[in-house]
């Protein structure tokens, strides 16, 4: 009696097959395989690399590196498979089938074809040709699921599309803002320096209306302030011994009016928040928005390649 296998998967993708204590682990990163432990206590380690497909093309295992090609449905053609992954990153069976979809159907890259008829097909949304793989086209295509691709995949193009023209025009959005946030950065320092400046010159002519009252105070000093009353027709009529009194006491008052007024300016203009830091830091955000952009449309090309090219042109 032929021994269980036991096969575990991380989402899609097989982490382990075998039986307890001889097994084989693939580890994987975001969907795609990076090395094979295999053997009795995983003693067997084999870093691999892969094509955009996630098919494996060379294995390194100490010293040794093996490497391997494949035809476009999958055919290696050259020396046998370095590891158990294969086309399409999928496991291939000792017996030369993909078992794709959890074993929902079987591929056979040698006759090009499942080897059973596809659920969908072809009343549902599959092809005519119920035991095509990837609808003819395995170059842009795989079939992980082993269902047809027809439709399905067509709306996942759609998809793709609608996903790479809002990343491109995200990304062109961004770019564009670029000058004006620029543009704000040296607005909001011009307003600044104009705000210190008048800082200052409100300084300078603070310091101005102190020396002119220091100086109208002095004088006053030196006269007599004394008041004589005199009738007149009008009445009684109060007025200062020296004349130049009065003058002077009334410039008081009017420069220190102006002293208020002044200072009562200076308060708000040092009071004005400065929003060059605030310009800075949007400046600073766009930068960081841009990166991430390009590198969203930078991954939905690398992911979507047959779609990227149609999907882009539309808004250049």
């Amino acid at each position: 009696m032929a021994t269980r296998q036991l096969r575990f998967y991380e989402h899609d993708r097989l982490a382990s097959i075998g039986v307890p204590g001889s097994s084989i682990r693939v580890m994987n990163a975001a969907g795609t395989p990076l090395c094979q432990l295999g053997g009795s206590l995983f003693t067997e380690t084999n870093l691999i690399a892969l094509d955009r497909a996630k098919s494996v093309l060379v294995s390194t295992q100490s010293s040794a590196i093996n490497s391997v090609t494949y035809c476009a449905y999958g055919n290696y053609g050259t020396g046998p498979l370095p590891v158990t992954l294969g086309f399409n990153g999928e496991y291939l069976e000792y017996f030369g089938v993909y078992l794709l979809g959890r074993g929902e159907r079987g591929y056979s890259p040698r006759l090009r074809r499942f080897i059973s008829a596809d659920r969908a097909s072809i009343f549902l949304a599959g092809n005519l040709n119920a035991y095509a793989y990837t609808a003819g086209d395995p170059i842009n295509y795989n079939d992980p699921s082993g269902n047809a691709r027809g439709l399905i995949a067509r709306y996942k193009d759609w998809k793709a599309g609608k996903s790479l023209v809002k990343a491109s025009k995200n990304l062109k959005h961004h770019i564009d803002s670029t000058e004006n946030l620029e543009f704000n950065v040296g607005n909001e320092e011009r307003k600044h320096a104009q705000i210190q400046q008048d800082i200052q010159t409100t300084d300078t002519r603070l310091q101005e209306i102190n020396e002119e009252m220091l100086a109208l105070m002095d004088d006053m000093s030196k006269m007599d302030g004394t008041v004589i009353y005199e009738n007149s027709k009008h009445g009684v009529k109060g007025s200062y011994l020296y004349a130049g009194y009065a003058d002077k006491a009334s410039g008081l008052r009017k420069l220190a009016a102006k002293h208020d007024q002044l200072t009562t300016k200076r308060l708000q203009l040092e009071q004005t928040p400065s929003k060059v830091e605030a310009a800075k830091w949007r400046v600073e955000q766009n930068k960081i928005a841009i990166q991430a952009a390009r590198s969203r449309l930078n991954y939905l090309t690398n992911k979507y390649p047959h779609v990227a090219s149609k999907a882009i042109r539309k808004i250049t």
